[in-house]
């Protein structure tokens, strides 16, 4: 089932998983603070809690709280990624206190990332809240790449409306604290 943006957002108020369009491929995504939720989409993917988990948000403010970004040596390197809208860019940063253990996988750090999809920033905006992002697959499969992969896959979750941005690969990985690439 295809869903407005207003659906989706009345769905993640709830803890249900929705679908959704990002850079390269489909996502499933979750309130992030809601731990039901996590567990669910979790479960639907067959995926440990161990691995930590992919936060997306519409903006900075939308996550700063969480992680350690500010007045870091990797603070600007960092911004700067996120200003390009050719690329997606996940970064692995330290956490504050606010961040739950059922998003880090147990870690002191947290993977996250500002998105240019105007559907995700809308969404993120809309729910005054970034997003759990997840490939939408089960563990160890190739993730969807269109709706309607994604429906053969999820046909029980409902999927947003809209389209990928196109991009070749899924975000990229990086540790703030190493600058290496891990994806």
């Amino acid at each position: 089932m295809i869903i407005s943006i207003s659906q989706a957002v009345d769905a993640l108020k709830i803890g249900k998983t929705i679908a959704y369009p990002t850079e390269a491929i489909y996502g499933l995504g979750c309130n992030p603070f809601d731990k039901q939720a996590v567990d669910n989409l979790l479960t639907i993917k067959n995926r440990s809690v161990a691995k930590g988990l992919i936060i997306v948000a519409a903006n900075i403010e939308q996550i700063k709280y969480l992680v350690k970004l500010e007045e870091q040596n990797w603070s600007k390197k960092i911004i700067e990624s996120w200003q390009d809208k050719n690329k997606a860019i996940t970064w692995i940063v330290p956490t504050t206190n606010k961040a739950p253990n059922w998003l880090t996988g147990g870690r002191k750090t947290l993977a996250v990332r500002v998105t240019h999809h105007s559907v995700i920033k809308e969404l993120c905006a809309l729910l005054n809240s970034p997003i759990v992002s997840t490939s939408a697959n089960l563990s160890k499969q190739e993730p969807a790449t269109s709706q309607k992969q994604c429906l053969q896959m999820f046909p029980n979750i409902p999927i947003l409306k809209g389209e990928t941005l196109g991009l070749n690969q899924p975000s990229q990985i990086w540790d703030a604290r190493t600058m290496q690439q891990l994806r």
